[in-house]
């Protein structure tokens, strides 16, 4: 199973909920992470050092051979706020300590396919700086919107970003779709509508842009790499 391409929908969950808009759960009193890790027991396939909002920090994926429902079933001993949901594809957990915090993604990519576990782990200051400093350069930055947090991954050059805005999400897309085509950016893939691909020949990068709405306003979501990854 490929993880790189999964980020993509994952950093909505890791990076945004930091933001607070979003139903994340946490450990029972005296519990730390290697609750979730003993119980969940993931293989590590990918390690990154990344930075966020200009932090040091730590990114890892890995698999574990449970399903979806075990994986639910094992996690509400260890849960202090959890409620099963029927219909419940993924979730999050914040461990948070004295300097930083840990955050959980777990994913259920599909009943035949091997469930996933992400692990966030942030300093506490990254939180707190201005995430426009970080805006990736070549990039225009989101009109009338908020930037929240920007994240640079160390080995694939990959720099991931999220901002809200009041407007509807289709709006917003439409708003940044024509932004990013007046600024060297083609759409390549996509419907346009929430989701699209692009490409910048002269940059050598390729960008995936997407937004999901809100209860109060919209959020995007940026990935941009260099071409050769």
């Amino acid at each position: 199973m490929r993880i790189r391409p999964i980020l993509t929908i994952v950093i909505i969950g890791l990076l945004s909920p930091l933001a607070g808009r979003a139903v994340v759960y946490s450990l029972k009193p005296g519990l730390g992470p290697e609750a979730v890790d003993e119980l969940l027991k993931p293989r590590h396939v990918l390690q990154e050092k990344v930075l966020i909002n200009g932090a040091k920090g730590t990114l890892r994926a890995g698999i574990t051979e449970l399903s979806l429902k075990q994986v639910l079933a094992a996690l509400s001993e260890v849960l202090a706020n959890y409620k099963h949901r029927g219909n419940q594809g993924a979730v999050l957990i914040d461990v948070p300590g004295k300097s930083n915090l840990i955050r959980y993604c777990i994913l259920s990519m599909g009943p035949k396919l091997k469930t996933l576990v992400f692990r966030l782990e942030i300093p506490k200051a990254g939180l707190k700086d201005a995430a426009s400093r970080f805006w990736p350069r070549g990039l225009p930055a989101p009109q009338g919107g908020k930037i929240e947090l920007v994240m640079k991954l160390s080995k694939s050059k990959g720099i991931y970003a999220t901002f809200n805005a009041a407007a509807d999400a289709g709006q917003v897309f439409h708003d940044y779709d024509f932004m990013l085509r007046n600024s060297g950016w083609r759409h390549i893939a996509g419907d346009r509508v929430r989701g699209g691909v692009y490409l910048n020949k002269q940059r050598k990068q390729i960008l995936t842009f997407s937004t999901i709405a809100g209860e109060t306003q919209s959020h995007g979501a940026i990935y941009v790499r260099p071409t050769g990854k």
